[in-house]
């Protein structure tokens, strides 16, 4: 986790537009409290659904970005 609590300070303060995506986990949002956070849900595909028995799953994931949605 230390790794990421770094990229966070680091992006905490950058001076560009910046983007990325994380598996949900209550960790992430509380080191990017200040950022923009958006809940990603969506359908696996292929590969997870062939491994699961052919059922579908429900991902969930965090997009973390430093500019506002409109």
């Amino acid at each position: 986790m230390a790794d990421h609590a770094v990229l966070a300070d680091m992006l905490r303060f950058a001076k560009f537009d910046w983007a990325l995506t994380y598996d949900y986990h209550p960790s992430i949002m509380e080191l990017y409290s200040w950022a923009s956070v958006y809940d990603l849900e969506f359908k696996y595909f292929m590969s997870s659904a062939y491994r699961s028995g052919g059922k579908m799953k429900t991902g969930k994931e965090l997009l973390i970005c430093n500019t506002k949605s409109t």
